[in-house]
């Protein structure tokens, strides 16, 4: 196995790359589940993001693990405000960056 070039090894200390390579399935499984809930800790909810990008008025949330479902205001042609829902994903640049994806759903009717 090659550590070198872009298979998601560049950024870890060699120490930790070789203690890994040490783990049996078990203690694998372990640092997975460790490392995702880590990574949960540290990346913000897309809830969080949502809120501080958003320009119109969000009228709920519901999170789930990766997406979250956006129930928010907009304006229409008349100038009167309709509920549209839409789903939200965070999806990864080519530079390595996350962003938030908007999925129109369409308008909620009252």
């Amino acid at each position: 196995m090659d550590d070198e070039g872009s298979n998601g090894t560049d950024h870890l200390p060699d120490d930790l790359l070789a203690a890994v390579r040490t783990l049996d399935e078990q203690q694998l499984r372990s640092l997975i589940d460790f490392t995702q809930r880590r990574l949960q800790e540290v990346h913000p909810a897309i809830s969080d993001q949502i809120d501080k990008d958003s320009h119109q008025e969000i009228v709920q949330i519901e999170e789930g693990e990766g997406v979250a479902k956006v129930l928010r205001h907009e304006p229409l042609e008349d100038d009167q405000d309709v509920p549209v829902l839409y789903l939200v994903t965070e999806e990864l640049t080519p530079e390595g960056e996350t962003r938030l994806h908007w999925t129109y759903l369409g308008p909620i009717q009252g």
